[in-house]
């Protein structure tokens, strides 16, 4: 074998579909939460299949996800306030299910 394995991980995550529109722009995304990345979640952009390590306390640093999740300029404030409803502490989730 021509590699070693550092970690080999399998849990099953809380993953949650989310789509919705601004004026201009439609936004889908996937939401996994999940115990691997210390309390983030992975926002993927199933459009452009970018993600982001994000949990609430990353809303405010915009700088780094806007480009990555490629959001318009002008719906930052609308992306902003749907991910600080949508990304919670993994812990309060995971007692939800």
């Amino acid at each position: 074998m021509n590699f070693e394995y550092l970690y080999d991980e399998t849990e099953k995550p809380l993953t949650r579909y989310v789509t919705f529109v601004t004026k201009k722009n439609r936004y889908d995304f996937g939401l996994f939460h999940t115990q691997q990345f210390n309390g983030k979640s992975m926002v993927v952009s199933l459009q452009s299949l970018k993600a982001a390590l994000m949990a609430a306390d990353d809303v405010y640093r915009s700088d780094y996800w806007i480009k990555k999740l490629e959001i318009d300029e002008e719906d930052i404030e609308v992306v902003k306030e749907f991910f600080k409803n949508s990304l919670s502490p993994i812990d309060s989730l995971l007692t939800q299910y």
